[in-house]
């Protein structure tokens, strides 16, 4: 069994600074704040981190091309240059852009060699 990880923007980020990340386990959602909590650690160790809710992206359970895991919300691009929102539509997690939709697995990213190269938050932050 694979274990689902969650990742969020904290809500207590400086503004200044680049984008960053808090990994681990969505805990809870509060929708009318816009925000949500992930549990950041191992069993009983670790800690609440508060984070915006419209930056939270589940682990596909694929690596891109460099080894590096795939999150909801992911920009990839093709070796071709062609780019790509990572998206979990009705259970499954896909890869699209204006052009065409596919579903995200190793079998693709290896076909296409697809590489992160930022997230759809970016520009938010």
């Amino acid at each position: 069994m694979r274990e689902i990880l969650f990742r969020g923007v904290p809500v207590e980020a400086d503004e200044d600074r680049k984008l960053m990340f808090v990994f681990g386990m969505l805990k809870a959602v509060a929708p009318p704040l816009n925000e949500a909590i992930i549990f950041v650690g191992r069993g009983y160790s670790g800690k609440d981190v508060n984070v915006f809710w419209d930056t939270v992206g589940q682990h596909t359970g694929v690596v891109d091309t460099n080894g590096i895991g795939i999150y909801e919300g992911d920009i990839l691009q093709a070796e071709s240059g062609e780019r790509f929102a990572v998206k979990f539509v009705d259970g499954a997690f896909l890869y699209a852009n204006e052009d065409s939709i596919c579903e995200l697995n190793s079998r693709e990213v290896k076909r296409y060699a697809l590489t992160i190269v930022g997230t759809a938050y970016d520009k938010r932050h």
